[in-house]
């Protein structure tokens, strides 16, 4: 099981501004497509909406040159269907504009991710699991409903007057749901003395689930894991003694997260990832 220190987190705290701190970003209209990278990540906590976050860079995935959408370009998030097609076709122009409203979503520039999704700050959560998608920079939201697991998440980048990519797509996980600790309960785990227990249903996907915990506590320590699994069991069992480096009373946040990737489309000519995520969450007290 992976740990990271706090000195570790707050370094990376460090990092992660330090990206906010870099050059401006880049104006789209200037960047040919095929001089583009993208990442795109659709998270669902409830198995009908979805959260979508997606940056572009010009050039491929290490550089930090981070692209702003201007003069026209737009990002979609639409379900099963790509923005291309859209046809406005009706005898009642309104009644076409609230469809193409209902169907696509235009994604929101935001500097970095403050956003909540869903209620809870999730995202600054998440990023603190060290996956390459943990950097901060220019990069688009959109929250959309009515998206079931099998659902094709398609994203679709739009353009006036360079080469459209209208069809990356990923299909939503199917849905589970967190079966122990059962949240609202009032025992208490000893992180020295107890295995923590995680279950989920149903189990036996070919998905198997990451997980990422941390713990808050009142002496100030806080203390991140990200324990693993072979194959999708249903459960997870957090050793007696395990959650170390940390003191005192300790909300320990788990979550629960089974991944699909999708397809980049091939207009982004340095490539991309696409991936869909079904997330849930739990809390635990612990103590020493």
């Amino acid at each position: 099981m992976k740990q990271f220190s706090v000195i570790s987190v707050l370094l990376l705290v460090a990092l992660l501004v330090g990206c906010i701190d870099g050059d401006p970003p880049t104006p789209s209209p200037v960047v040919p497509t095929s001089d583009m990278y993208t990442e795109i990540h659709a998270f669902s906590t409830d198995g009908g909406t979805i959260y979508t976050e997606a940056y572009i860079k010009r050039g491929g995935p290490t550089t930090t040159d981070y692209v702003r959408l201007e003069d026209g370009d737009e990002l979609y998030v639409s379900k099963n269907k790509s923005y291309s097609d859209l046809s406005l076709t009706s005898d009642n122009f309104f009644a076409d504009v609230s469809r193409a409203t209902d169907e696509h979503h235009r994604m929101q520039e935001v500097s970095h991710s403050s956003e909540t999704a869903f209620g809870i700050p999730f995202f600054s959560f998440l990023r603190f699991s060290l996956t390459s998608y943990g950097e901060l920079g220019t990069r688009y939201i959109a929250n959309a409903t009515g998206f079931d697991p099998g659902t094709d998440v398609v994203v679709s980048f739009m353009r006036p007057t360079r080469l459209d990519a209208p069809n990356s797509r990923v299909t939503l996980p199917a849905d589970f749901e967190i079966t122990e600790p059962i949240q609202g309960q009032s025992a208490i785990y000893s992180r020295s003395l107890e295995d923590i227990v995680i279950r989920w249903s149903p189990s036996g996907s070919a998905l198997v689930p990451s997980f990422f915990l941390v713990a808050n506590c009142d002496t100030g320590d806080v203390g991140t894991w990200e324990p693993s699994l072979a194959s999708d069991s249903g459960e997870l069992i957090i050793p007696a003694g395990s959650l170390s480096g940390v003191s005192g009373n300790c909300i320990l946040r788990i979550s629960v997260t089974r991944s699909q990737l999708g397809l980049v489309d091939p207009a982004f000519g340095w490539g991309g990832i696409i991936k869909a995520h079904q997330i849930r969450f739990a809390n635990v007290t612990t103590t020493d």
